[in-house]
């Protein structure tokens, strides 16, 4: 029974990826026409400007938006510069197993968001990458578990100090919220259905329900990253507090929210995937009752702290609002595989308007509509900027609004 609602589900996703391809209306979109014209802008701006970005996290995002592009448009352009991106992107693969950022220390969640563009380029790859790719992520996964990264509750480590040659100095000694998400629940599932190895699905699980077990009521999650000030064992301390619970919402619910919907779509465990579901629910609450009239989430102006000498975290920074759109990835999933709840359809069709908007878009920091306004935004790829970050993260919700489940097909 399992193996045949897992064959409708791809049935279903493959449907909705060829009516998207079509032109035809996707239920998530507020005129469907405009927002097959900005993925178009998005993809045609990242071809020109964004293929040889060093930061590795953003560089990923930027080509699954190319990758959905090709699906959904069907531009082989596209696809071309993304496979041709992938094998740059292994050829970086240091010999520990590891990548660096392109800013310095090795981050195991920056690595996940990276290989997350491998994930999405399996299915189009010839043999030989497809070899490539699944050697690549087992020297990942082994290095993770050989380092003793995973820690004793189940998450998933930061990753290590490291110069910027990549040599590594020594481990940070954390329980990372993200890391532990996005390896956990995305990295080591791949692995999972890649091998059939019992032991990666399990650690996926037990990363996962250790954020799952972090959540609180209302359905925020926090940031946790002691070394960072963001530590749950500090009690009565307002700047942690601060740093845990209030300064990076949104940006826990795109990159949580990942790990999150590709467990409970390629896990292949109901138990698993029912648990996940009732201890996430109420971050979808949360994401529902927050957003902004004109769609967004995050803070539209800014929310400032007294400064402290404790953390450099106490102004809440237009990069939480910036990471916000992964939101919209969690509605679309909860709505195609947990509730139809209307609420979630009016949700996501409010912010394809907001991002539809050229102005409102330009001002959310999307670089292809701030390059409309001044040609020379975001034309540089040396270095990422918080609007690099936001259009790269931004550039899958609005291919999940046209193909809905498109952003985690493997």
């Amino acid at each position: 029974m399992f193996g045949r609602l897992n064959i409708i589900r791809v049935l279903l996703l493959y449907l909705a990826a060829s009516i998207a391809m079509a032109g035809q209306p996707s239920p998530f979109c507020s005129d469907c026409a405009a927002t097959r014209r900005n993925l178009r802008d998005l993809c045609d701006y990242i071809v020109k400007n964004k293929r040889d970005m060093p930061t590795i996290f953003v560089a990923g995002y930027y080509m699954r938006t190319l990758v959905a592009g090709y699906q959904i448009l069907g531009d082989q352009c596209y696809l071309d510069v993304s496979l041709a991106h992938g094998d740059a992107l292994l050829k970086k693969q240091m010999p520990n197993g590891y990548w660096g950022t392109g800013y310095g220390s090795i981050y195991l969640a920056d690595t996940a968001n990276a290989l997350g563009e491998i994930l999405a380029l399996e299915k189009h790859a010839d043999p030989a990458r497809r070899a490539n790719y699944s050697a690549a992520l087992r020297r990942f996964a082994q290095a993770i578990e050989g380092d003793h990264l995973i820690r004793p509750s189940g998450a998933i480590g930061t990753g290590f100090r490291a110069k910027l040659d990549g040599t590594i100095i020594k481990p940070y000694d954390d329980d990372y919220t993200v890391s532990s998400a996005l390896v956990g629940g995305e990295t080591f599932t791949w692995m999972y259905k890649e091998t059939g190895e019992e032991k990666y699905r399990q650690i996926g699980y037990n990363a996962l329900r250790w954020v799952l077990s972090t959540i609180r009521e209302d359905g925020v999650i926090p940031y946790i990253l002691p070394g960072e000030y963001a530590d749950p064992k500090v009690k009565g301390d307002p700047e942690n507090d601060f740093n845990l619970w209030d300064r990076l919402r949104y940006t826990n619910v795109t990159y949580v929210g990942e790990g999150v919907i590709n467990f409970d779509l390629h896990c292949g465990k109901p138990e698993w995937r029912e648990e996940v579901r009732s201890k996430f629910k109420p971050v979808v609450e949360f994401v529902l009752r927050t957003q902004n009239g004109d769609g967004s989430w995050g803070d539209i102006k800014p929310v400032l702290r007294p400064a402290t000498n404790k953390s450099p975290w106490n102004p809440r920074p237009f990069s939480d609002r910036r990471r916000s759109a992964g939101a919209v990835n969690v509605l679309t999933w909860w709505y195609l595989n947990v509730d139809q709840d209307p609420r979630i359809l009016a949700a996501v069709r409010k912010f394809d308007r907001f991002i539809n908007d050229p102005k409102a878009a330009a001002d959310f920091c999307m670089l292809h509509r701030r390059a409309n306004l001044d040609p020379k935004a975001g034309s540089e790829s040396h270095a990422h900027t918080d609007c690099d970050v936001a259009t790269a993260l931004t550039g899958r919700a609005i291919a999940d609004i046209l193909s809905p489940g498109i952003d985690s097909q493997w």
